[in-house]
């Protein structure tokens, strides 16, 4: 019972590990490119004359 518990244990890991990884560096990009702004600039509305 404690070998298929391991071997379970195994293959799942195998299948979850990348999704939580892949889920960690999307976070940790998200909250650093939030706080450092990464130098982005917003567009300034077109101004009311513009034809």
């Amino acid at each position: 019972m404690y070998v298929i518990s391991l071997i379970g244990s195994l293959v799942g890991g195998i299948f979850v590990m990348p999704f939580w990884q892949a889920l960690k560096a999307v976070l940790y990009l998200d909250l650093r490119s939030r706080r450092e702004g990464l130098g982005l600039q917003l567009r300034e509305p077109p101004s009311p004359d513009f034809r």
